[in-house]
């Protein structure tokens, strides 16, 4: 039995549907399935394998929906999800920390720093893990190459060493963190992150 998370789902015919699924063994694949299947984000699914294809059934577990803020944020873990990672390349330290992000968000509770761990899981495993080993400047900032390098000045897309050190070591978000991930993100992606704008704009509405 393979466990396996719904991340997206394309239209295709009126009788199929291209089904994104995400696993630990894995990756993310897509497959087809029935368009009248009903199918529930954010719960695990069991799925069988024959001649190493992958087919989903039902769900193995009944648990409580995300709604609200936390329906936004598995949304944004979602799309972070299947913008970095490739089909059939796995990537089990982000499959264990997207588990672990789902349960956090249904309790509700460390929502900034469920997302932010969530974010250095993704870039760490994408090659791009940020450590601050030997730097001794007081403010750094995101090189694509060289990942984080030392400044001596502050900007928008620089942080403060000791704000950067506070949540890679003592898990601390903020509200600087918060901004300095969504500029490597924004950074390695060639379009911004739908889910983000989406909440963004439904927030300053209400």
């Amino acid at each position: 039995m393979t466990i396996v998370y719904i991340i997206q789902e394309r239209p295709y015919t009126d009788k199929k549907s291209f089904v994104v699924l995400f696993s630990r063994c894995r990756g993310v694949n897509s497959i087809p399935v029935s368009s009248k299947k009903r199918l529930n984000y954010f719960l695990p699914y069991q799925a069988t394998e024959r001649q190493n294809k992958l087919s989903l059934q039902d769900p193995i577990e009944t648990l409580s929906p995300l709604y609200g803020k936390s329906l936004f944020c598995g949304m944004y873990l979602n799309e972070l999800v299947y913008r970095f990672c490739k089909p059939n390349d796995p990537h089990p330290d982000i499959f264990d920390q997207y588990q672990q992000s789902l349960y956090q968000l249904r309790k509700k509770t460390n929502i900034e720093l469920t997302l932010r761990l969530f974010e250095l899981t993704i870039l760490k495993s994408c090659g791009y893990e940020l450590n601050t080993t030997g730097i001794n400047a007081p403010y750094v900032k995101f090189d694509q190459r060289s990942g984080i390098i030392a400044s001596e000045s502050d900007s928008e897309v620089r942080i403060s060493l000791d704000k950067l050190n506070a949540m890679l070591h003592n898990f601390e978000p903020s509200s600087e963190i918060k901004h300095f991930l969504n500029h490597i993100l924004n950074t390695l992606l060639p379009t911004a992150l739908q889910s983000r704008l989406f909440y963004e704009k439904v927030t300053t509405t209400i």
